[in-house]
């Protein structure tokens, strides 16, 4: 067994925590394949030198977070390592990358200041004269094209975003410069065949599958925030729906 795959039972961290990271990179590393029945619990407890617990609380939040997969009498299994969508708290794109462990970054297509017009007037109740701060981005995760997304905030709430570092996180940047929190969000997934110049700025042949997301991010006090739309690769992310009867 590597040092990485090593449990420290006197680290601060907890045993399942450490578990839980272990598994997670094993999958995102190839270790574990996708579609392969990972070892059973009492397998794991051996091989890790932990208790039956600890498994268990590691293998039920990779379940939560699409990692794994349990098939009733017939085990666990890895799950393809895609962003996975599903019910969540209300993170960034940047967030809920590194909390999956994956490298992110960003490239600035394009940033500026515009006038609101009656779309943006209406999403952040402004005047159609009123501007609208408008930043374009294509974002990577481990190196490699994931997106496109275009984020748009108005211009008043946030003066001199544009100076700010844009490669960074942007919620990062709205709620730490600028003392605003992100309360609620609403989404919207639309499947698309990315058009062919998005295809080249993603590094991908036309046509290609993708999704067209929308988010409207709200404070506390229920007004708008940020309106993003994104164009993302179909075979790096994934929306994955928990049903219940």
């Amino acid at each position: 067994m590597s040092e990485d795959e090593r449990i420290d039972a006197f680290s601060t961290e907890p045993l399942h925590s450490q578990l839980t990271t272990i598994i997670r990179n094993n999958i995102l590393t190839d270790k574990w394949p996708a579609g392969e029945k990972i070892p059973n619990q009492q397998e794991l407890c051996k091989k890790y030198e932990v208790s039956l617990a600890v498994v268990r609380q590691a293998v039920e939040k990779l379940v939560s977070e699409g990692f794994l997969l349990k098939r009733q009498g017939k085990g666990t299994y890895v799950m393809d390592p895609r962003i996975r969508q599903g019910p969540r708290k209300l993170t960034s794109l940047s967030q809920e990358l590194t909390a999956r462990g994956a490298k992110v970054g960003s490239e600035i297509l394009d940033s500026r200041v515009e006038a609101s017009g009656s779309k943006f007037a209406r999403i952040f109740d402004l005047t159609p004269d009123e501007k609208v701060i408008r930043i374009k981005r294509l974002r990577l995760m481990d190196m490699s094209p994931l997106g496109i997304q275009t984020f748009f905030c108005p211009e008043k709430l946030f003066p001199d975003l544009l100076k700010k570092n844009l490669t960074e996180s942007l919620y990062g940047l709205v709620e730490n410069h600028y003392g605003y929190r992100f309360v609620s969000a609403d989404e919207t997934y639309t499947a698309i065949i990315i058009s062919e110049a998005d295809c080249k700025l993603l590094k991908v042949e036309f046509p290609y599958a993708g999704f067209y997301v929308e988010r409207i991010s709200r404070g506390a006090d229920g007004k708008a925030i940020e309106y993003t739309e994104s164009i993302i690769r179909g075979d790096k992310y994934s929306v994955l729906i928990h049903l219940r009867k």
